[in-house]
């Protein structure tokens, strides 16, 4: 509505503030609004079911919205009162405390009853109902929220964990860090609600938008639209908030600190002085490897769990324990995708060799992980490779190893954008008569020159540690969310969605703190998240946590991208629609 605000705002501008029906359209609403929360009916709603949900008697709706006595209609706001009525059982609330200090929040999962949560949180099924009044009705619901006082949770003291003090040599120079004892890991010792206190979550990210921004945004870029540097950034921290968002309604409560990391290092280190990051129990960033240096030190003479969300080399993983890498580096999706190809026995296997260094490396680096993965599948058995001298001999190099019978798998390890788009016109007129599958990089899935359709034909495989499926619910819900909230779409930026990688980051460390506490490194779980699995192995006992989550995309002669589970996939399963559709 004010596009101009990125300047800044300045005293006696006009801003202009929409006007919503049922938040701020009329006096009375802007006048009520410390007293009252507005809700708006919905289908299928009754009196009975709105005081159901917000825990107030149906008399109160009566009271602050009196034509609601006469009947509700789809579309009526109705008045909830914010202050908790004179008729809850809650305990007197102290000046300044909020209701999430009373109140735990805590959904119904299957199976689960009164009886069952009632242990698990100490309290009387008494009191959950007085607290809860719906559940004498319906009992407990799957997906349901109830409410459970603090107050009444009855405290049992937990036993303090050990801590083994640990030396190691590395590279030259001794380190000392505290970690506890592998076999004594803390999971299943933390409990969130004696905890009681929020948690400390620091979001450090280039978020600035400068004036030269602000001018090339409003220009055009070769024909196309400008993105400012922070933006993707911005997108991050706007995902990272809707998840934030959803946790709150599970009880889990945080001091969120936001800090704009700009490039250079002396705003870092400046940042790194302030005394509250002392007290963060996860740092977020930065964005670069040339501020993360000087985090990740931070963060192990502290003790602080730091989440790096793009930096892909371990060189900080390595040797701090506190570090988890979200992005693989390409190494490791190397090798999570070697599990994939290893499982194409009596394939024709082809590495497409081009003789430059960055080509070489790659190949070099692929076909041990390629050995290696297959003598752990096939023990008693070789994998015979073949490579053709592109350089040499041209279309002729490979043209000449292609089998008449067997499925070819051609690996071609460049990305030279012009290059590939002439070979891989080449390899389509092959594919008429063989049965190829193309495995490409990446970077490719970004190329403007390449026929789509040639790309299918060619049954061409990838790899990416990120893949977003719009048909799940989860992605769906999340995108509704994020519409309603910020009347935008998610943008790609290469070849990840910043919005999502944040909402990703941000639901995965909560959980496992909300779970497991501080410690949670011991304990963690691999979950397949909105765009990212995430998966973290530690590189040694030393070390931190690097994601080895990959997906393998194939390139389906139907036109659909689909991913693949490089551990439980069975080749069969794409060389079967290749002969059904030949």
């Amino acid at each position: 509505e004010n596009p101009d605000v990125f300047n800044g705002i300045k005293i006696g501008q006009v801003l202009k503030i929409p006007v919503i029906p049922g938040k701020n359209s009329t006096k009375e609403e802007i006048l009520y609004s410390d007293d009252y929360m507005l809700h708006k009916v919905e289908k299928g709603q009754t009196a009975y079911s709105i005081a159901k949900k917000f825990n107030i008697s149906v008399e109160e709706i009566y009271k602050h919205t009196p034509e609601a006595e006469k009947g509700i209609t789809i579309g009526q706001t109705i008045k909830i009162p914010k202050k908790p009525s004179s008729e809850t059982s809650v305990k007197d609330k102290q000046e300044g405390e909020r209701e999430e200090d009373i109140y735990y929040y805590h959904e119904v999962k299957k199976k689960e009853t009164l009886y069952s949560i009632s242990k698990q949180y100490h309290i009387s099924i008494n009191q959950l109902i007085k607290d809860n009044p719906e559940l004498k009705e319906t009992g407990a619901v799957a997906g349901q929220i109830i409410k459970i006082q603090k107050l009444y949770m009855k405290q049992i003291e937990s036993p303090e964990l050990e801590i083994d003090t640990t030396t190691k040599i590395h590279a030259g120079k001794v380190d000392s860090v505290n970690i506890p004892d592998r076999n004594e890991a803390p999971c299943g010792q933390f409990n969130y609600i004696q905890y009681g206190k929020p948690f400390n979550i620091a979001v450090m990210l280039p978020f600035n938008l400068d004036m030269e921004d602000v001018k090339k945004e409003e220009e055009n870029n070769d024909g196309k639209p400008y993105f400012p540097k922070g933006k993707p950034f911005l997108e991050f921290y706007e995902g990272a908030l809707i998840a934030v968002d959803s946790l709150k309604k599970k009880g889990i409560n945080i001091n969120l600190y936001v800090y704009n990391s700009y490039r250079d290092s002396a705003s870092t280190i400046e940042l790194l002085k302030k005394d509250e990051l002392k007290l963060m129990d996860i740092i977020i960033g930065p964005a670069f490897s040339t501020n993360l240096k000087y985090v990740a030190e931070f963060a192990k003479a502290h003790k602080i769990n730091v989440v790096s969300p793009f930096y892909s080399k371990k060189e900080f993983t390595v040797n701090n324990p506190y570090i988890f890498q979200v992005n693989p580096s390409l190494e490791t999706q190397l090798q999570e995708t070697a599990l994939f190809f290893a499982k194409y026995k009596d394939k024709n296997i082809i590495l497409v060799s081009l003789k430059q260094e960055a080509e070489t490396g790659f190949l070099k680096i692929f076909k041990q992980n390629l050995l290696s993965s297959f003598a752990e599948f096939y023990k008693n058995d070789s994998l015979s490779i073949k490579e053709a001298d592109y350089e040499k001999e041209k279309i002729k190099a490979i043209e000449e190893v292609l089998s008449p019978t067997k499925e070819n798998v051609i690996i071609i390890p460049s990305s030279d954008q012009a290059f590939i788009s002439d070979l891989i016109t080449k390899l389509n007129t092959f594919s008429r008569k063989n049965k190829i599958i193309l495995f490409g990089l990446p970077e490719w899935r970004k190329f403007e020159n390449i026929e789509l359709e040639y790309i299918h034909n060619l049954n061409m495989v990838t790899f990416s540690p990120y893949y977003i499926d719009y048909f799940d619910n989860n992605v769906q819900h999340f995108l509704e969310k994020y519409r309603l909230v910020y009347n935008t779409e998610p943008v790609y930026y290469g070849n990840c969605n910043y919005s999502f990688c944040g909402y990703d980051i941000m639901l995965y460390f909560l959980q496992m703190l909300m779970k497991y506490g501080r410690d949670f490194r011991f304990c963690l779980q691999q979950e397949d998240m909105l765009q990212s699995k995430y998966s973290f192995v530690r590189i040694d006992e030393f070390s931190g946590f690097e994601n080895t989550g990959t997906y393998i995309l194939h390139y389906d002669i139907d036109y659909s991208v689909n991913k693949i589970e490089p551990r439980n996939f069975k080749i069969e399963e794409v060389i079967f629609r290749f002969n059904e559709n030949q």
